[in-house]
């Protein structure tokens, strides 16, 4: 199968600064996005970092063994951020992230946090992934609708992030 793909980042319409980092690496069968937390500390250096340690993973052979591989790097890189916020001040330094890791005709997918993995299959575009915020446990709950969320106060609002707590789950 061969992959096109491509790359950019917008520092959005609230911050100055981009903080935003990606990995386009379709000849790895690799992509990679993560999104800085704004409102914290050193986002753009969380991000970053998980973008330079998935770079380095060697070509997935097996997609599970991958999978697990990256899984792994991205809760290495969560106690390194912990850690260095830790040391430094306290403040969270955090970062949300998406990855896709192909072999074959397979795909992985990696997420903590509420950046996005979409599907585009025959024009319509589907979500794959589900944010890890507030909003969307109210949702799950049954306190929200899904149109609720949209316009909710606290849609920003992140329970789940590399670098957000002592322990990382990536779904």
């Amino acid at each position: 199968m061969a992959w096109k793909s491509a790359g950019v980042t917008h520092p959005g319409r609230i911050r100055s600064v981009n903080q935003d980092a990606y990995l386009d690496r379709p000849e790895l069968g690799l992509w990679v996005v993560a999104d800085g937390m704004g409102g914290h500390a050193s986002g753009g250096m969380a991000s970053a970092l998980i973008v330079e340690r998935m770079a380095a993973m060697p070509r997935p052979q097996l997609l599970g063994a991958a999978v697990d591989a990256a899984s792994e790097i991205l809760r290495r890189v969560n106690r390194e951020l912990v850690a260095e916020a830790e040391l430094l001040h306290g403040d969270i330094i955090g970062s949300t992230v998406v990855a896709v890791i192909a072999v074959g005709d397979h795909c992985g997918l990696l997420w903590a946090g509420d950046s996005r993995g979409y599907r585009l299959r025959d024009g319509v575009l589907q979500q794959l992934t589900l944010d890890h915020t507030q909003v969307q446990e109210m949702v799950d709950q049954g306190v929200l609708t899904s149109e609720q969320a949209e316009s909710h106060p606290l849609s920003n609002v992140l329970v789940r992030a590399v670098g957000g707590d002592v322990e990382l789950e990536v779904d």
